[in-house]
């Protein structure tokens, strides 16, 4: 797969699109690697972006972001997973330094009939030790698929992010959601 896009939020709408992104996987075994199969991939994207609005009007500067992943299926069980590391300028950050991150997450879904799934997911950011505002999430939940394009999704996260250098206090979040999916 193979895109070009205009894709940061600090684009002005008059940019040319200047992104590039590049996807490539392989699926082994009979299925599509999302619930049958063992799939692995590859992901790039490089591109460019802006400073924030609230900072002064600065010309556009490279960014990158590379990762992997797989979807590995066992019976009634999936393990999806997905490592990510990128680099943006100092000047995207009103920083000295560049800002390197890397992160991903683990989630495992359980299956026992085709109308239910429980998961379990673990996230994680880590970010240059100037900035130091490392984030870890961990979520649980469960979708109950009344028909295909209608299904129940309860979770529960527990998110907590690091003060940084700049001090502070950690933040941690509780949040329980439970919608209906229509028309996913």
């Amino acid at each position: 797969m193979l895109g070009w896009v205009n894709g940061s939020g600090t684009n002005w709408a008059n940019d040319m699109p200047s992104d590039i992104y590049v996807r490539v996987s392989k699926v082994f075994g009979e299925g599509e690697g999302q619930t049958a199969g063992q799939r692995v991939g590859l992901t790039g994207y490089l591109g460019q972006a802006r400073p924030d609005p609230a900072l002064p009007p600065a010309d556009r500067k490279a960014i990158t972001r590379f990762g992997i992943d797989a979807s590995l299926n066992f019976q009634q069980w999936n393990l999806g997973i997905q490592w990510l590391t990128g680099k943006d300028p100092a000047a995207l950050w009103n920083a000295t330094q560049d800002m390197k991150f890397w992160g991903g997450f683990a989630e495992l879904m359980y299956l026992p009939s085709v109308d239910l799934v429980g998961f379990a997911r673990y996230d994680w950011v880590k970010t240059s030790s100037f900035y130091g505002r490392d984030v870890t999430r961990w979520t649980i939940g469960m979708r109950k698929y009344f028909e295909d394009n209608l299904a129940l999704h309860v979770e529960y996260s527990f998110r907590k992010r690091e003060p940084g250098s700049s001090g502070g206090a950690r933040e941690e979040e509780n949040t329980f959601t439970m919608r209906l999916d229509l028309g996913y």
